[in-house]
């Protein structure tokens, strides 16, 4: 009997071992693994309808992966057009127009001297152009590193990706022969976490879309130049908390004023405030927590918290540890309250 309870202890103990060195090893890629498995997720609908017509489900994993790939490359290749196009022509425009840039910089330095008593704080435009120049020679090796890294990344994450769509029922049925809580509770649990993985992500990347779209558009209604550029820089400030858009729709509304438009300033300030801020401060809010069937509140929490914890793909593993975390808390409650009675 002791030899048995040692052999047994033993085994827990490299088990226990093996498995700290597995999480080494994979935790450089938990964030590829993440969005592969939420991307299979959401993304399940277009697999079962591939299915439906390819029996096969290696084929049909892959057409459903290519079919992902191009849905996530044809608009970043769109925007990615529309807004280098923007970028070279207001290149050539500052270019061509070097003589009249620091007069247009001295009158907007005055203007903002002129609200410092208003809003409470200075700003040096000469200084922050300076800085800002600064940092992308500084950073000009970790740009392009960035982007190398990225497009592994992304192969990577397409790679997993195919495997999650070709095996990932077979992964949830592993966890749910494999756990030791009853079987309808395993699916519960797997059921919440789906849920909230298609609330976070078409819920995120909608709202990004939108505030994009409308960051746009308010910007050519009222005369920034570049509209697409800029509109498309907002999806991806539409994904930094708190801020957001703020940071794409301020510089416009401060172009505006500094340019002698006052009226389409508070135009674009208007359109920020209400249009834009409408679809972060309402909508956002509800169509994670439809999903997560969480307390908005509770929404924001966890997306700030997982950025801060997580990285960028923290807004995607916040709200899933926590509607992992309430499952869990309903089933043990369910579980107390039928024991007692």
């Amino acid at each position: 009997m002791f030899k048995e309870k040692a052999q047994h202890y033993f085994l827990v103990m490299i088990l226990l071992a093996v498995m700290v060195l597995v999480f080494l090893v994979v935790k450089p890629y938990i964030a590829i693994i993440a969005i592969a498995a939420a991307l299979a997720v959401a993304l399940r609908p277009v697999h079962n309808f591939i299915v439906k017509f390819i029996p096969s489900r290696g084929l049909a994993a892959f057409l459903a992966t290519l079919v992902t790939i191009l849905l996530i490359l044809i608009p970043l290749a769109t925007l990615g057009s529309l807004a280098l196009n923007e970028a070279i022509n207001a290149y050539h425009q500052v270019s061509s127009r070097a003589s009249q840039i620091q007069p247009a910089l001295a009158d907007a330095q005055a203007y903002l001297d002129k609200l410092a008593p208003t809003i409470g704080f200075s700003v040096d435009i000469n200084g922050t152009l300076a800085k800002i120049a600064s940092w992308v020679v500084g950073n000009l090796d970790s740009l392009f590193s960035g982007l190398a890294q990225g497009i592994i990344g992304f192969l990577l994450t397409m790679f997993m990706l195919y495997y999650f769509f070709q095996d990932g029922h077979r992964f949830r049925q592993f966890f749910i022969d494999h756990s030791p809580l009853p079987d309808k509770e395993d699916i519960q649990i797997a059921e919440r976490v789906e849920r909230a993985i298609n609330s976070v992500m078409r819920g995120s990347i909608l709202i990004a879309l939108m505030q994009g779209i409308l960051t746009g558009a308010g910007f050519a209604i009222f005369g920034v130049p570049s509209p697409a550029l800029w509109g498309s820089l907002a999806v991806i400030a539409a994904l930094v908390p708190t801020l957001g858009t703020t940071l794409i729709n301020i510089p416009g509304v401060i172009f505006l004023a500094a340019t002698g438009h006052s009226g389409a300033a508070i135009g674009l300030a208007i359109w920020a405030g209400v249009a834009v801020g409408m679809v972060d401060n309402f909508l956002s809010p509800r169509l994670v927590a439809r999903g997560t069937h969480m307390h908005p509140l509770v929404v924001l929490l966890s997306v700030i918290g997982g950025l801060e914890l997580f990285g960028p793909v923290g807004f995607l593993i916040g709200p899933l540890v926590f509607s992992l975390f309430f499952s869990l808390l309903d089933i043990y409650f369910a579980t107390s309250n039928g024991a007692k009675t």
